[in-house]
């Protein structure tokens, strides 16, 4: 072997042990960033007197669980196009009049045109084709709210601008002129996903409230917001405690 070519090969030689030196290091910097993540959630979860479960089976993680509400991760690794999310929900339905959802204001342009009205019908029958009860609920509901209309410029992630919708003018200024519009930028503000971008983000209809954020790796600050944001709603006086159900139900 000549100079040159034990050069090249020395070159080469040194290049990907460089690269796989690199890539040891960084799969265990990741890896101890994430175990240093989940030690702070248990911690958040245990400090804040809730307590957490690990489903043995299925695409949900773990779901934290209060008194009258539970946020889980679903993974949705069974999907093939897989969108992780965290999901906040409480039983507890909405007043009369007091229904609202938020969705991105491509989703609303979506909903709102007359195609998807004349279409609607056949959603909903796919949906009851499909054992979807609870989606085609939300649905029906969600088209109710839009044909109020009432709506208005929520906030944004960091790819959509978002709506909310309401069953009565006196709803959306109570959102509007409340702490509800700096909460939901604070919990939505680093959101980066586009897909799904049609579902609701934020629902509170008769079968009660829904949160939805799309994180692939939740931390401690995520769970705190998206918590954050759930309670405050919780508080604010659109539920109906006398009418709760059971999650799941």
């Amino acid at each position: 072997m000549d100079a040159i070519s034990i050069l090249i090969t020395g070159s080469i030689i040194i290049v990907f042990s460089f690269i796989v030196v690199a890539l040891t290091r960084y799969g265990k910097e990741y890896n101890e960033r994430l175990a240093r993540e989940k030690q702070s959630l248990l911690d958040f979860v245990r400090q804040s007197g809730w307590r957490i479960e690990h489903p043995e089976n299925g695409d949900i993680e773990w779901v934290i669980l209060s008194e009258n509400w539970q946020i889980k991760f679903d993974t949705d690794r069974s999907s093939d196009s897989s969108t992780p999310k965290l999901i906040f929900e409480s039983a507890i339905p909405a007043k009369l009049w007091h229904r609202f959802a938020v969705l991105s204001e491509h989703g609303y342009k979506m909903m709102m045109h007359p195609m998807f009205k004349r279409l609607s019908s056949g959603i909903e029958k796919f949906a009851r084709f499909a054992g979807m009860k609870d989606a085609q609920l939300q649905l029906n509901e969600v088209i109710e709210i839009l044909n109020r209309n009432h709506s208005t410029e929520i906030g944004s992630t960091q790819t959509q601008k978002m709506v909310l919708i309401a069953e009565s003018a006196d709803a959306i200024y109570q959102l509007k002129n409340s702490d509800f519009m700096r909460q939901f930028q604070s919990a939505f503000s680093s959101e980066k996903v586009r897909m799904h971008e049609n579902n609701t983000r934020v629902a509170w209809l008769n079968g009660g409230l829904e949160i939805q954020m799309y994180v692939s790796k939740p931390t401690q600050q995520e769970v705190k917001r998206i918590a954050e944001l759930g309670q405050y709603l919780m508080a604010s006086g659109f539920g109906n405690p006398e009418a709760k159900r059971t999650l799941g139900a």
